[in-house]
């Protein structure tokens, strides 16, 4: 069999009755895309969209399947790690199957039309899909208040639905068929899943990890066995903790140490609008300075990420009950109060004030785990982890160590006391590399700059920019929102910077796309 790998930033498929056609865009600019990989046989068309895996795995998945005659087994699924989105086309019976990650952080979105139905990984170039895409109101509540869509709550655009993970799609006489799938096992051992991490970590021969203070890197790079061919690097500004640690970390170990600045005024902007295209509005523009370092990590290299590495970090004190832990990680009422429309405050002020129980009713079954742990799994990692996911992929390769399979496999279902502290993480730095337990247990203390400097920067220049933004191009959220409160609150912003700001990048996003997708449609037709 003969697999192919291209590197892509987007993908869209076509199936009905009669049709399965796929299309890999290719790279563009600083645009330079992840591996996407394929393989057609007499009787089966293979797609597998993720930089997690290596193409022997695939081999594998695939060997699996045509052994199996067409059927995909939860252990098959089991030998793909970390995110992916694959399809299996059965020209024998006409029939294709789609399934996501355990989690469904790598999901695609699709939408019927006519008699097919459409699945493209990411909003880039969605305007050759010649759709409409209407606003969903409690979408919207859903986006504003937590960033990302949270269950039960529908997506943000009405005509798009989303792969879940642990659910088998099937594609079958232009119907789609969705099946309970789960195929992440639980088998809680400690030292196995230190192995799976460590193998993880190792996969890739040519790796970059972006080090700083925080511990997810650090625990990755304790892994690492072959120094000479990891580069770290980070971003921020120069005098920030991060930055400083990330630093005399390199020089301990002796390897090499790129900082890249921050984005400038010049090209804000231009990231900006990459990332508000590729997501749909859906992901903040908080990530241009990430995105940004992303796109210069070189194209044979796997940008090693801490994603998931706290599991529950920030929603995991146990001094605090469900609604403070909530009432501290939620975007505050005020903001999302200020600028909602008259039409629709009340909706708003009413789902906010019932949101604690909704969320104990959809993320409180397993009574075992917290509500934090559950709330974190479902709807954290798909949402805001599988919006930053599509924007970063779109740049590079990225590998996730603590979402391989084997490490959830046999972390997951450990005691407690292994996620608060992180002391899951000290545990693989014991036992891999000891030198680094001292940054662990005694990182730099924050200094007077942040790695971003967000507040400085929205005072000197992206304030000014939000509200030109605003005035040009609020036409397209006129429907849910008050302008002059929305411009008051970016001047607030300018004057006192503050969280607001975070609040404000989604906004952004979502009007930068809007606009974009617009005159895009509009040239189109």
């Amino acid at each position: 069999m003969k697999i192919v790998v291209k590197k892509a930033i987007n993908t869209h498929v076509t199936v009905s009755n009669k049709k399965f056609k796929y299309t890999f865009f290719k790279p563009e600019k600083e645009l330079k895309g992840s591996r996407h990989l394929s393989c057609k046989t007499d009787r089966f068309i293979f797609l597998l969209i993720s930089s997690d895996n290596k193409k022997k795995q695939f081999k594998k998945f695939i060997s699996n399947v045509i052994l199996g005659k067409g059927q995909v087994l939860k252990s098959n699924l089991s030998n793909l790690d970390g995110i992916f989105q694959v399809f299996v086309h059965d020209k024998k019976e006409n029939k294709t199957h789609v399934f996501s990650d355990a989690l469904g952080i790598g999901s695609f979105y699709y939408l019927k039309k006519d008699h097919s139905f459409i699945f493209f990984e990411n909003f880039n170039n969605v305007e050759k899909l010649n759709t409409t895409l209407t606003i969903s109101t409690l979408g919207l509540f859903s986006q504003l208040t937590f960033g990302y869509r949270v269950d039960p709550y529908p997506e943000l655009y009405k005509e798009v639905k989303k792969v879940k993970g642990a659910i088998k799609y099937t594609i079958d006489k232009n119907e789609i068929i969705e099946n309970k799938f789960p195929f992440l096992e639980s088998k809680p051992n400690l030292k196995k899943a230190i192995k799976a991490f460590t193998k993880e970590s190792n996969k890739f021969k040519n790796v970059t990890v972006g080090i700083t203070a925080g511990r997810d890197c650090l625990t990755i790079l304790s892994t690492l066995s072959d120094k000479k061919n990891i580069e770290l690097c980070n971003f921020g500004h120069e005098n920030s903790a991060d930055v400083k640690q990330g630093k005399i970390i390199s020089e301990e170990l002796g390897i090499p140490f790129k900082n890249f600045e921050n984005v400038d005024n010049y090209n804000f902007l231009k990231l900006a609008h990459n990332i508000s295209n590729v997501s749909g509005g859906l992901c903040t523009l908080s990530y241009v300075d990430m995105a940004s370092f992303a796109s210069k990590i070189a194209s044979e290299s796997n940008y090693l990420m801490g994603e998931a590495g706290a599991c529950v970090r920030l929603l995991l004190d146990h001094k605090l009950s469900d609604k403070e832990q909530f009432d501290e990680y939620l975007t505050p009422a005020i903001f999302v109060n200020k600028i909602i429309n008259a039409k629709h405050k009340e909706l708003f002020l009413s789902e906010r004030n019932e949101l604690l129980d909704l969320l104990e009713t959809t993320y409180y079954s397993d009574k075992s785990n917290p509500i934090s742990i559950s709330f974190y799994r479902n709807a954290r990692m798909p949402g805001n982890f599988g919006n930053r996911h599509k924007v970063l992929t779109a740049f590079s390769d990225k590998t996730s160590p603590f979402l391989a399979y084997d490490f959830m496999k046999h972390s997951y279902g450990l005691e407690k006391s292994n996620f608060s502290d992180d002391n899951l993480h000290l545990q693989i730095i014991l036992n891999s590399n000891r030198e680094l337990e001292k940054y662990f247990k005694d990182p730099l203390k924050k200094t007077s700059n942040s790695v971003q400097e967000w507040n400085l920067r929205f005072n000197e220049y992206i304030g000014a920019i939000y509200i030109e933004i605003i005035e040009e191009n609020f036409n397209y959220l006129k429907e849910f929102l008050d302008k002059e409160q929305l411009i008051d609150l970016c001047k607030e912003q300018i004057e006192k910077p503050g969280r607001g700001i975070y609040f404000l990048h989604r906004v952004i996003s979502l009007l930068l796309f809007l606009r974009n997708f617009n005159d895009k449609t509009a040239d189109v037709n």
